[in-house]
């Protein structure tokens, strides 16, 4: 076991961001801002894992280098396809660029029951 009291801090954190996403979509937010705060939600869990198996935690918010650091724990091919889609609201959300993807609601919906399972997952793998 690793250290399970730096992963339930990381966890609480995720935890914030993902029902800030919730709240946000439940106003009808910007699909973009709820997409950032998913990102930050798995940003937090991956590292929570990292924490959890006693890893480096790096300042990388890239998701998908994340979960390549945690393969041994989450099969990678899994994950990899949201955590790619989530990766772009990073940078987009926050800087004045051209929107490269911009969810709609209905993706945003499905993001945000992904980014749920996904705490849950990394939440039992924790515990």
């Amino acid at each position: 076991m690793g250290n399970a009291t730096a992963a339930r801090e990381w966890l609480s954190f995720a935890l914030k961001d993902l029902e800030e996403a919730i709240l946000l979509d439940q106003h009808d937010f910007y699909t973009d801002k709820i997409g950032f705060s998913l990102q930050q939600a798995s940003e937090k869990c991956l590292k929570a894992l990292l924490a959890y198996e006693n890893k480096k935690i790096t300042k990388v918010h890239d998701l998908v280098e994340l979960l390549a650091e945690v393969d041994s724990v989450l099969k990678f091919d899994d994950y990899v396809e949201t955590m790619t889609r989530l990766n772009g609201f990073y940078i987009a959300s926050r800087y004045p660029m051209p929107i490269i993807f911009s969810p709609s609601k209905e993706q945003t919906k499905a993001y945000i029951v992904k980014t749920q399972e996904f705490y849950e997952t990394i939440k039992n793998i924790c515990s």
